[in-house]
Parts: structure tokens; C-alpha cells; sequence
């Protein structure tokens, strides 16, 4: 079973930095790197780790919960962050994608 072309569109998005996070669009703006917090909890710079496993939004927690291994949730790290990133499997890729694709509605 391999990822279909949109799956992968959203999980490339996720790895390039591409999703409008507040840590790009404060980059964009000239915002220091400790201003850029998260629009969604105002808690945390608003990067790719913080969307994925700390943010406190309610809608973005029920995501979290429906489409990300719990593995990687409870007591989330770099380590568990780099291999969320490169599993490889297809099944655990595809949730992803759906959650990427679900969360791009809330950034925007």
C-alpha cells in the first residue's frame, strides 16, 4: 500500500515548513522567534512541534487525538517528533496527512 499523491502533498507541507504557522509568518513580518505565538491557544511559539503535540486549542486536541498515534502525544520530544516524520507507515502517514489538511482550516 503506498500514500496516494494528496496525502503526501499535506505530509510535505507539514515537513517544509509550509502550513502559515505563526513561526513562518512571524519570520515573514520580522516578529522575534519568542513573539510568534501559537493564534489558535496563545500559548507557545506556534511551530510544527506545538500544532502536533502541545497546542491547547480544543478543536486542534480532538484532532490530535483522532489522527496522531498516543505514542507520540504522551511525553512528545524532538525524538518522537523526527520519527512521526518518517515513518513509514502508510497508515499512520495517511492519518497525518488528514490531520494536516484538517488543521490548515484553522491557520488560515
Amino acid at each position: 500500500m503506498r500514500l496516494l499523491p494528496k496525502d503526501r502533498y499535506y505530509i510535505s507541507k507539514l515537513r517544509c515548513s509550509n502550513l502559515k504557522l505563526p513561526i513562518e509568518t512571524g519570520r515573514w513580518a520580522g516578529i522575534a522567534r519568542e513573539n510568534r505565538i501559537c493564534t489558535l491557544c496563545n500559548e507557545g511559539i506556534g511551530d510544527e512541534f506545538h500544532i502536533l503535540f502541545t497546542c491547547k486549542n480544543a478543536d486542534v486536541s480532538a484532532l490530535r487525538s483522532k489522527f496522531v498515534p498516543n505514542y507520540y502525544v504522551m511525553n512528545p520530544s524532538k525524538k518522537k517528533f523526527t520519527g512521526l516524520l518518517s515513518i513509514c507507515n502508510v497508515q499512520v502517514q495517511r492519518k497525518l496527512s488528514i490531520f494536516v489538511k484538517k488543521i490548515i482550516k484553522y491557520l488560515i
